[in-house]
């Protein structure tokens, strides 16, 4: 009995390496927030995205992983 590892794309983010985007809390969404009276600077919670993504728990950011497999039958699933 042969076994190999092969990458694959991840199951759980879809290789993006990133789940559970979400609105920013602190700027809603508008990149910006007021610094100043008139003036305005990039979000430091979002860094100016938006968005506040968390790292896919399943690869740990990297979007592929590694398969255990014998035969084309997936065996095991082992993060990068």
């Amino acid at each position: 009995m042969e076994f190999e590892y092969r990458t694959e794309e991840c199951t759980k983010c879809h290789g993006n390496g990133m789940a559970n985007a979400e609105i920013c809390r602190r700027c809603r969404g508008a990149k910006y927030v007021q610094w100043l009276k008139y003036f305005y600077r990039r979000c430091p919670v979002c860094r100016g995205k938006g968005i506040v993504t968390k790292i896919c728990t399943l690869c740990q950011g990297s979007g592929q992983m590694k398969v255990l497999g014998r035969m084309g039958f997936v065996q095991k699933h082992i993060g990068l």
